[in-house]
């Protein structure tokens, strides 16, 4: 049944194992977040091929981090007590 399988999203969950029993035909394994076991997984497929991060949400997530910072500057906060 997974032979039509090509793309595979562990990312946050606790997949540590397992490598051995998904197809040949498999083209991506999604792994994001450090903080699931499943960064067991991307160092053990470090040593056999190449784990790219998505360029994309990476340059996404340092454009929402700037608006942030500007947005922070232009917030008032009122004194406390000043009800």
């Amino acid at each position: 049944y997974m032979d039509k399988l090509e793309t595979l999203d562990i990312s946050n969950t606790d997949i540590d194992s397992g490598l051995e029993y998904l197809p040949d035909n498999l083209k991506t394994i999604n792994i994001y977040g450090s903080k699931g076991r499943c960064q067991k997984i991307a160092n053990e497929l470090g040593g056999i091929s190449k784990v790219k991060k998505n360029d994309k949400l990476e340059e996404e997530l340092k454009r929402l981090r700037v608006e942030i910072e500007n947005l922070k500057g232009q917030i008032e906060v009122p004194p406390k007590g000043s009800d």
